[in-house]
């Protein structure tokens, strides 16, 4: 997290209030749950979420790329660009 400069602070308010974007399930018990930053503006990142039962674990953290991502503004979210 601290390579791509987000912050465990920033992290956890994008898990609280920010919107979720994506929900994989691979197994009955092994859900991930991307949610983006938390923000009025353009969001600049996601938090992706082991929701195992009982724990949860951030797995990881991506910074929203332009060669990579379009950001949609009538949805107000990132997309992977195909």
């Amino acid at each position: 997290m601290g390579r791509r400069k987000i912050w465990l602070e920033e992290a956890l308010e994008a898990i609280v209030h920010g919107e979720e974007i994506d929900i994989q399930t691979f197994e009955e018990d092994n859900v991930r749950v991307t949610f983006q930053q938390s923000t009025e503006g353009v969001p600049r990142f996601a938090v992706v979420v082991a929701a195992d039962y009982p724990e949860v674990v951030i797995v990881t953290v991506y910074n929203f790329e332009e060669d990579k991502y379009e950001y949609i503004e009538g949805q107000k979210r990132w997309r992977r660009k195909k």
